[in-house]
């Protein structure tokens, strides 16, 4: 099988629910071409299985690879919040405002600011794929 068929049964197993096969189906691609969608793909699984610190590694190579990907800020942030690293968190959300004008990442800003002033869960507990 060739990369774009495994790229697109890892995507078919993914959103039925199995990360793991999806996982290593990304991971396969991976070897033979490595961008930022990959590394970015790899990194959600890995959110999916709450493997935050693995997640991180490849939302940041992702980020490294195409900086304009909003859904890359979000999730990575995600991570460090899950993490309860608040500070990385927050950096990431204004490195993607920075970086992309996007009114989500401009309120995930706001509320992430709340959040980290007053304490308290919020909107963006919900991360976005």
């Amino acid at each position: 099988m060739n990369s774009y068929n495994l790229y697109l049964e890892a995507i078919n197993l993914y959103e039925q629910k199995n990360y793991k096969k999806a996982l290593n189906l990304f991971l396969k691609v991976l070897e033979h071409q490595n961008n930022y969608l990959i590394n970015y793909n790899i990194g959600v699984c890995y959110i999916e299985l709450n493997k935050f610190t693995d997640a991180i590694q490849f939302l940041k190579k992702s980020l490294y690879l195409n900086k304009y990907y909003e859904n890359t800020y979000i999730n990575l942030a995600y991570c460090y919040y899950k993490k309860k690293d608040y500070k990385s968190c927050y950096r990431i959300i204004k490195e993607g405002v920075s970086a992309i004008n996007s009114d989500k990442l401009n309120n995930i800003e706001k509320n992430l600011f709340n959040l980290i002033i007053y304490g308290g869960e919020n909107e963006f507990n919900k991360k976005a794929k």
